[in-house]
């Protein structure tokens, strides 16, 4: 599942020492371990694109299979998503839980009240707030200018120091502005949908692919080879 991911941390505890208790996940879906129920670190998964659209119901998930589902995306009656990560994620059933990610210009007021910043002009906003403002100002604002992701990953107090630590050096931290970010997302999204386009062909290889280019780029900035990475 974490295999060659890419993570966007999203949210930090005051205190990463203690964390915060854990209010939003069901106990069944937080692993067995020291400071279990509590939270430090949060993030989502940048390279994990799917085929999958959800209406505006909510509740609805189709597979974009067909141009008719395509065209749900212009229609605005139909948002792409992809996983975030395997809390309150695309397969929990406790249902998932839907955040977007946008570029939109935070000097809007009405953009602005509804978002958390993250990094430079790259903020979030629940997916209801989004739908809401495409519903109000449709010729502002319209589903092509989110990127929505179904549920989210965290780490317990110390976890990621671990994970981090020379012992498992499993994670690279990198320092990177919100519009090279946004960038990054918007080509891997292009990238992705020209595999889901490609009849005849596996998409989800196609998709993991994709999100492996995406591994390789932010590798290449700061020139580390694959190899070293993967050791």
């Amino acid at each position: 599942y974490w295999h060659r991911s890419v993570v966007l941390i999203t949210h930090v505890s005051e205190n990463v020492v203690k964390g915060d208790l854990e209010m939003e996940v069901p106990d069944e879906q937080l692993a067995r371990g020291r400071n279990r129920g509590r939270w430090s670190y949060r993030g989502v998964l940048l390279n994990r694109v799917t085929n999958l659209l959800i209406l505006n119901d909510n509740s609805t998930i189709i597979e974009e299979q067909q141009q008719q589902q395509t065209d749900l995306v212009y229609k605005g009656e139909g948002w792409r998503i992809q996983r975030g990560g395997d809390l309150l994620g695309l397969d929990s059933s406790e249902g998932a839980e839907f955040v977007c990610l946008h570029h939109l210009d935070r000097s809007d007021p009405t953009v602005r009240v509804a978002s958390t910043k993250l990094v430079g002009d790259l903020s979030w906003m629940t997916l209801t707030d989004a739908q809401s403002l495409c519903k109000q100002h449709p010729t502002k604002v319209n589903p092509n200018d989110f990127l929505i992701f179904g549920g989210h990953c965290k780490w317990r107090p110390g976890q990621l120091e671990v994970e981090m630590g020379d012992d498992r050096n499993e994670w690279l931290a990198l320092s990177v502005d919100g519009t090279s970010i946004w960038e990054e997302l918007q080509q891997h999204q292009q990238s992705c949908q020209s595999k889901i386009n490609d009849k005849g062909k596996d998409v989800g290889h196609g998709l993991l692919q994709a999100g492996t280019d995406m591994w390789r780029h932010y590798l290449d900035l700061i020139d580390m080879a694959e190899s070293r990475a993967t050791e």
